[in-house]
């Protein structure tokens, strides 16, 4: 017999091997648990093919299914139809086959749920028809109703009505029926589907079309219905008498009642039949479609052609339960959508903590995994896990010189193609970013070129090579810089020539740099004279124009910042929210401003100059009221004559000449008509052309005339004008505006007795003030 100090040391070993055990069986419970956890939050697979949508609303659409164009679904029979809901004006899908009937609720890679009309029936028969098997595992018929039979069959043909069945009614072998019966007891609308108040059946297979009949039946004695009254004598309602019942030939009494296929989840039945029968509306129940690809009968059928067969790379065929057809199954270690051509991807189990035990290494394959050990250890295998146990020390000392060597030779490798990878890539940028800027480099000199930048340095440039006093050409980088690369928060302004930004020069200085569209390339000469021109225009009440950038499609203009808005906003965009804060002071001096302007270019400038685009818009205020007349409009063409330089713009309705208009001769005394309405907008803070004034009275020119005609002057005034302005003072400025309106051209003032005019008066009120 062995001595206890001998069994000590073996029972040791045994403890601690059935602590080891323990602790694996519980490692790899853990292990498990994480496992499945990462499966349920993994990201959704694809599902549709590559450039085609995969949601309707909250419906996933998976192909074979799908929208839109062709490719992205199978063949018709797949297309789903993606539309606004009339009763909840959301996105619904519906099947393309029936898109006014069957509303599709959701679609999986087994089965498709739709939305079917749920109608009462009285003693008749409802014939239905889908476009695939209605499931005959997940849909159940549920008859809701009173001593009433529901039958469903396939119908192939002419209806087979019953005309009378009994409690010994037998079903026929073609369909399935259920009875609902009633009696004193009977609670309605029922709490469960038993047969009292309720009934459901399971339903053949294969139903593409059939039909659903509903018939009363003979009553038991104790039924509610056995009574003529429609209240029993324990005060029991029927809540289906009434106008609802219907009798059959039979003499037996029906009641309407709700007879459906439903998917056999759904919970809301006795709503539907309270929705039916007391609020008359017309319901709809989620019904369960077993689809399926019926290219084919069979999987064996299907795989002899293999160009319309359906099932992708790693997927299997599995034989329809339901009706004709085959299915596709992503092989085990695969996961995805099977009808794609590569929907079924590879499923990494070595994600999950400790697959093959703790130490173990896990090595993902194609559709499966195998565990391994370190080089120095060896794979124990356990129906509680598995774990390593090291190797002898020779074993691990010739793993080790291995591993070196295998480590030594991968590196050098690996380092070699990294170094020849980075030079040739290096090599490739280098080469790639040359290109860029040579293309660059030209497509900026032919922009250069093609704006007039030759031109224009050699008119910058004397005789003598001396730079006159001209514009600065900008390099398209710095207008880049300036402007965040016209990014559209810089945008200060939109208008018919081009739109307008802010920047600030590196020297502090505050632009405005207006993009034009697209310009007149055979008046490149005319254009560039009068930038040469403008930039030499030093007038306080002009807006400067600092130069340009010919590097662009279009040239880009830099002129100098007016921080107050236009004129237009102050009269009219302030009128409309209470009235404008231009004073008659004030707005005499901006009036005197303008002229002066115009009488400047009309006759002091180097060449005389007109505008052509004279209105409130075009007139800029800085902070302190003063105005500078803006927009010249020098991103169109300028065509020039021997006397005198005119810009193209046409003009803008409601401040357009007359004259011009018909003889297309622009004048000096056009820019005076133009700046009449402007005069006017001063006077009475109306627009120039408005739809709220009579027919006769739209054009703002047409409504001073005939006011001072009928001695209506003072009816028409702005506010301000009205109540700060002297009479006479006001008079005169209106009778200065009805001149500079005169049909005739050669009956208006020159801009320079206009200024004159306006001068006198600005100089009167200031001398008034400084007397008050």
């Amino acid at each position: 017999m062995p001595s206890l100090s001998s069994v000590i040391p073996h029972l040791k070993i045994f403890l601690l091997g059935l602590l080891m055990v323990l602790l694996y069986a519980l490692e790899a419970n853990v292990a498990a648990r994480l496992s499945v956890t990462m499966k349920e939050t993994s990201i959704r697979t694809k599902m549709a093919k590559d450039g085609c949508r995969d949601r309707c609303g909250d419906v996933i659409i998976p192909y074979p299914f799908g929208m839109d164009t062709s490719n992205c679904y199978r063949d018709i029979s797949y297309k789903i139809t993606c539309a606004k809901s009339y009763r909840t004006r959301n996105p619904v899908a519906s099947l393309n086959t029936s898109p006014d009937r069957y509303e599709v609720s959701k679609i999986t890679l087994d089965y498709i749920q739709i939305n079917m009309v749920a109608p009462l029936t009285c003693n008749t028969t409802n014939f239905y028809r889908v476009p695939f098997p209605v499931s005959n595992t997940l849909n159940k018929l549920t008859v809701f109703g009173c001593n009433v039979y529901g039958y469903i069959k396939p119908q192939t043909g002419p209806a087979e009505t019953i005309s009378r069945i009994d409690n010994n009614t037998s079903l026929n072998s073609k369909g399935r029926g259920c009875k609902s019966s009633c009696d004193r007891s009977t609670k309605i609308p029922a709490i469960s589907c038993a047969g009292d108040g309720c009934c459901k059946t399971e339903i053949p297979k294969g139903l593409t079309s059939y039909s659903i009949q509903t018939t009363g039946i003979v009553p038991d004695s104790s039924s509610i219905f056995s009574k003529k009254k429609t209240t029993n004598s324990t005060g029991f309602t029927n809540p289906y008498a009434g106008t609802l019942n219907k009798t059959n030939s039979n003499g037996i009494t029906s009641p309407c009642v709700l007879a459906v296929l439903i998917n056999q989840e759904f919970l809301g039945v006795r709503d539907l039949l309270n929705l039916q029968i007391y609020l008359k509306y017309e319901s709809f129940v989620p019904v369960i479609l077993d689809w399926a690809i019926i290219d084919a009968t069979t999987c064996k059928e299907a795989q002899r052609n293999s160009s319309s067969y359906a099932c992708g790379r790693n997927s299997y065929c599995l034989e329809s339960p339901n009706g004709p057809g085959y299915r596709c199954k992503c092989s085990k270690g695969y996961e995805g959508n099977p009808y794609l051509p590569r929907g079924c991807q590879d499923v990494d189990e070595c994600k999950e903590t400790r697959k093959c035990g703790k130490g173990v290494i896990c090595i993902n394959t194609q559709g499966s995994y195998y565990c391994r050990c370190p080089p120095d250890k060896t794979l124990e295998t356990h129906e509680l896990g598995n774990y390593c146990r090291p190797r002898k020390e020779r074993f691990l000392a010739d793993q080790k010189n291995k591993r070196r060597l295998r480590i030594f030779v991968i590196a050098s490798s690996g380092i070699g193609v990294t170094i020849v990878i980075v030079l040739l890539l290096g090599i490739g940028y280098w080469l790639y970013r040359g290109f860029e800027k040579r293309k660059q480099r030209t497509l900026k000199q032919r922009h250069f070129e093609k704006n007039g930048g030759l031109l224009l340095k050699q008119k910058i440039t004397s005789n003598d090579g001396r730079v006159e006093k001209a514009g600065r050409i900008f390099v398209i980088e710095e207008l880049r810089n300036i402007t965040d690369n016209f990014n559209p928060s810089r945008i200060i302004g939109k208008g018919g020539q081009g739109t307008v930004y802010k920047g600030m020069l590196p020297d502090g200085e505050i632009v405005a740099i207006k993009k034009s569209k697209l310009a007149d390339e055979t008046q490149v000469d005319q254009f560039i004279n009068e930038v040469v021109i403008l930039s030499q225009i030093n007038h306080r009440n002009i807006v400067k124009l600092l130069g340009c950038c010919l590097e662009t499609e279009v040239p880009l203009l830099v002129y100098e910042f007016v921080s107050n808005g236009t004129l237009s906003s102050h009269l009219h965009a302030a009128q409309e929210d209470g009235g404008s804060l231009l004073s008659w002071k004030v707005r005499v001096r901006i009036a005197s401003e303008i002229a002066g302007a115009l009488g400047y270019l009309h006759s002091d400038a180097h060449m005389p100059i007109f505008h052509r685009d004279i209105k409130s818009t075009n007139i800029l205020l800085d902070e302190k009221y003063k105005a500078k007349v803006a927009d010249f409009g020098l991103s169109r063409s300028i065509p020039v004559d021997k006397t005198h330089l005119t810009t193209v713009v046409q003009g803008t309705f409601g401040y357009l000449d007359p004259e011009y208009f018909h003889s297309s001769q622009f004048t000096d005394k056009s820019d005076v008509y133009s700046f009449g309405v402007v005069l006017v907008e001063l006077l009475t803070g109306e627009k120039a052309v408005s739809i709220l004034r009579k027919e006769e009275e739209k054009s703002l020119a047409l409504y001073l005339v005939k006011s001072m005609k009928q001695n209506r002057l003072f009816e028409i005034l702005d506010s301000r004008v009205l109540n700060e302005g002297d009479g006479d003072d006001v008079l005169v400025v209106a009778k200065l505006a009805k001149r500079c309106l005169k049909l005739n051209g050669k009956k208006r003032p020159t801009m320079k007795e206009v200024s004159h005019c306006l001068g006198e008066l600005h100089e009167k009120l200031s001398t008034d003030s400084l007397y008050q």
